[in-house]
């Protein structure tokens, strides 16, 4: 009974006897826990939300993983259909054996189940290449995209007036071409 009473959280008269036979008196403090203090409660939430979590690639990657295997039993399996439908019954002879074959409806399965293949492998692949090159968020992606660009320790703003430059440079050498062809067009229509 005290194992129960344990358990449940309220103590049974009985087990209140047990542990304390005589009743408390203004000289016996009573035994109550004491008040939550601030540094408890924030240790218990600092627990709860501590958890461990696991990356968003990682789960990108097995969840690709078994999104592909069901993809494969679901492929096995009609695959299977379609070979015991093939097969003519024990006391069928061949020439009379005609299965019943509905092309579009076939079509329209085979490539339910290629798209579902390749999905599935693609998924697995996205996840297995962020989680090599160790991308968790669109955060680590900008800095992993930034390293590889050479402007990884500029703001935003340097890089768009940086861009910017290039493509007024890039603007201004394709119209001096233009105006080079122009000028030699016009002078070959003066001769």
């Amino acid at each position: 009974m005290s194992f129960l009473s344990r358990w449940w959280g309220s103590p049974s008269p009985r087990d209140t006897k047990e542990t304390n036979p005589t009743p408390p008196t203004d000289s016996q403090p009573s035994q109550t826990p004491p008040p939550p203090t601030p540094s408890n409660t924030e240790t218990s939430n600092n627990q709860i939300t501590n958890k461990p979590r696991i990356n968003n690639n990682l789960k990108l990657l097995l969840g690709g993983a078994v999104f592909f295997g069901l993809s494969l039993i679901v492929t096995k399996r009609s695959l299977a259909r379609r070979r015991m439908a093939a097969m003519p019954s024990y006391y069928t002879s061949a020439p009379l054996h005609q299965p019943r074959v509905n092309g579009p409806l076939e079509a329209f399965e085979a490539l339910n189940i290629a798209t579902i293949n390749v999905l599935s492998l693609a998924m697995m692949g996205v996840g297995g290449t962020l989680y090599a090159l160790d991308i968790n968020s669109m955060d680590d992606l900008r800095r992993f995209v930034r390293s590889g660009m050479g402007i990884e320790g500029k703001t935003e703003q340097d890089a768009e007036e940086e861009l910017e430059e290039w493509v007024a440079s890039v603007l201004e050498r394709k119209e001096r071409k233009n105006r080079e062809r122009r000028s030699e067009n016009e002078g070959d229509k003066g001769r």
